[in-house]
């Protein structure tokens, strides 16, 4: 819960004047009277009062976004410290009466709250101590009007089974042992991830021992032959250390590249002044749930980020009246956020942020053709996709097909030796496919290095003396370590290594080598400085993304993106790169799908002596 109050009450400072405006009451409810400022919007009066864009029109019928100077606007007098998502907790006492629930198992204090239609804070104020957890037998005090009717209790929202059925496809069944993962796993079987979380469907990344997954049967009955290269290698290590010599007559593989056909069309120069959006954040920030794993701390930090960007898109002139629903992890309260009617009003937007959570946004925005941004999750079933969505996180196969056709044209069409591991997981393995897809494409010559034994120092002989390419098809530090640490000591620094940026730091004994990544943090002062106004010091996270910047991004790009236009609400490429903290958009229709998904990376080449960034805008 102090999460999100300490949102809602950012730049709030002048709410402590509130006391002193003149009240007026209608019926039961009793409201302040504010007299609109010069530069005020009702996105900033809401945030200022601590009321929803909602309450601000259901205080003020007819009431517009074009408020002038000088109006008189009704503010709903609330408990501080409410979320937007909150009942109403204000009751008269000659109008209630205090009755005792007993709490049932599973029952949590938000699933309590919508039983009798009372809000969490005043379950809280009867019953000290609660906000510390409740547990199965505990007798709460619960406010229940007079007037109204006990509410039954919010049905629970099943799960719909999709009818896709798996066609011809051959799986095995694998029970998860103690500290497994669902990464260790794919390695394991040498599989995709993204195809093992399609085939089980309601599968997240944290499995539990026990638990039994469906896992594709990649094998085929085929036998391939094994060539030795020409190098003077003996036998014993060539045993070792086998390389198999690929060629154009690879057999191919059931699932096509991806081929992006179709990019964002621009916007023509002109001003966005005046432009009014309203944007729906759908984000798990659990303030009215347990967040037993602390998750939530990175959705806080990507909202923390989007308001900065909210802030300088007003001082830009884009009026925003935002939407924020805090929708914890599963299909309950997304459902009911989704009812709320002024969501089909929205423009755009932001969120959810897991995989079970897609279908029903998806549904939604298709069905009322709003445009949906999905800044998280790249697990989003075939069926869920539309022109209105917009996938921030691609898969790797769509990733990848797009840093490999990049890497090769860097190549300078120079022979590539790709090194492949044992077990090195579904990443390095899908890299060196969509390498060898482009490779033979351009009829660059290539050969492939499979290890099997870590001990043996002959890899070097294998790779050859001629300058060339190495591609290490592993994200895994110690195989990265392995290539490098025997090309530095055979001082066979000329070649060029490609790869992954986990391991980015072991390349500074190499003179030439490539890195790929999404992310490039590099925040500008003004943005740590508004940061560190707004909220206090901002922690560097260690791991990628961070993001604060992430939200900055996402809520900069789509802001000034998304616009009003004679034919209706329209998204298409801004001129703000350079405005971006940490991410480079570029979103492009992949051949014969409907929806659109960033495809920009940045590719980080170690001179020798320092690192510097390229980014493929288009």
């Amino acid at each position: 819960m102090k999460k999100i109050f300490l949102l809602f009450l950012l730049a709030l400072s002048v709410m402590t004047y509130a006391q002193d405006l003149p009240t007026k009451t209608i019926g039961s409810k009793s409201y302040y009277i504010y007299t609109v400022q010069s530069g005020d919007g009702l996105f900033a009066i809401g945030r200022q009062f601590q009321v929803t864009q909602a309450e601000l029109h259901e205080a003020n019928p007819g009431l517009t976004p074009e408020i002038k100077a000088g109006q008189e606007i009704l503010i709903p007098i609330t408990n501080a410290g409410r979320t937007a998502s909150s009942t109403p907790s204000t009751t008269k006492a000659n109008d209630e009466k205090i009755i005792r629930h007993t709490v049932l198992p599973q029952q949590t204090l938000y699933a309590i709250s919508k039983i009798y239609g009372v809000s969490i804070e005043t379950i809280k104020e009867l019953n000290p101590g609660c906000e510390d957890g409740i547990k199965v037998g505990d007798v709460l005090k619960i406010p229940v009007s007079n007037n109204t009717e006990q509410r039954t209790p919010p049905q629970t929202v099943n799960k719909t089974t999709s009818t896709k059925t798996q066609t011809a496809q051959k799986t095995k069944v694998h029970v998860v042992k103690n500290k497994e993962t669902l990464y260790s796993i794919c390695k394991m079987y040498n599989v995709d991830m993204n195809d093992v979380l399609e085939l089980n469907e309601g599968l997240t990344e944290k499995v539990k021992e026990g638990q039994k997954i469906l896992i594709p049967d990649n094998t085929t009955s085929t036998t391939t032959k094994t060539k030795t290269t020409t190098s003077n290698v003996d036998e014993a290590t060539t045993a070792k250390l086998s390389s198999k010599v690929a060629t154009s007559n690879t057999s191919a593989t059931p699932k096509q590249p991806a081929q992006f056909t179709e990019e964002l069309s621009p916007w023509a120069n002109r001003s966005i002044s005046g432009n009014h959006l309203k944007v729906a954040f759908l984000l798990p920030l659990m303030s009215e749930k347990m967040d037993v794993d602390g998750t939530s701390e990175k959705f806080v930090s990507f909202y923390k980020g989007a308001m900065l960007a909210m802030e300088e898109l007003k001082q830009n002139g884009v009026t925003l009246e935002v939407y924020t629903y805090d929708i914890a992890k599963d299909t309950v309260q997304l459902a009911e956020a989704l009812a709320n009617p002024v969501m089909k009003t929205m423009d755009l937007i932001i969120g959810p942020a897991y995989k079970a959570q897609v279908p029903l946004v998806s549904r939604f925005a298709r069905q009322n053709k709003i445009y949906t941004v999905v800044p998280f999750t790249s697990q989003i079933n075939s069926w869920d996709l539309h022109e209105y969505i917009f996938q921030f996180n691609p898969s790797f196969r769509e990733l990848y097909a797009v840093v490999a056709e990049n890497m090769v044209k860097k190549c300078d069409k120079a022979p590539f030796v790709i090194i492949h591991f044992p077990n090195s997981g579904n990443r390095g393995e899908t890299l060196a496919l969509e390498m060898t897809r482009v490779l033979q494409k351009r009829k660059i010559n290539y050969r492939e290095i499979r290890v099997t034994d870590y001990d043996s120092d002959s890899l070097v002989s294998l790779i050859g003396r001629n300058k060339c390419n190495i591609l290490i098809a592993s994200n895994e530090m110690r195989d990265a370590s392995f290539v490098i640490n025997q090309l530095v000591d055979a001082k066979q620094t000329y070649h060029t290594v490609w790869g992954f940026d986990e391991w980015s730091s072991l390349v500074r004994p190499l003179q030439d080598a490539y890195c790929f990544s999404l992310f490039a943090p590099n925040p500008t002062s003004t943005y740590t400085s508004n940061y560190t106004a707004w909220f206090g010091p901002r922690l560097i996270a260690s791991e990628m993304p961070n993001y604060d910047l992430l939200g900055y991004d996402v809520m900069t790009y789509f802001g000034y993106a998304t616009r009003h236009t004679p034919d209706g609400v329209k998204v298409m490429e801004p001129n703000v790169q350079s405005r971006m903290m940490q991410s480079a958009f570029a979103f492009f229709r992949e051949r014969n799908g409907k929806h659109f998904v960033n495809i920009n990376h940045f590719i980080v080449h170690w001179t020798g002596s320092s690192f510097s960034s390229y980014v493929k805008y288009k």
